[in-house]
């Protein structure tokens, strides 16, 4: 919810990532993937990379 209890529109995405199950475990492309979400929700904190 918006300012004031409003709904209000927001642009959203989704991030999909695939890769080899044999080679890379689940967790490891989940923790990718909250990062990348993460950097792109805040950019200014990929600064500190």
């Amino acid at each position: 919810m918006g300012a004031q209890g409003k709904i209000v529109p927001r642009q959203v995405t989704q991030l999909a990532l695939s890769f080899d199950h044999r080679i890379v475990d689940g967790e490891l492309g989940s923790r990718f993937l909250a990062d990348i979400g993460a950097l792109l929700h805040d950019p200014g904190a990929a600064l500190a990379f």
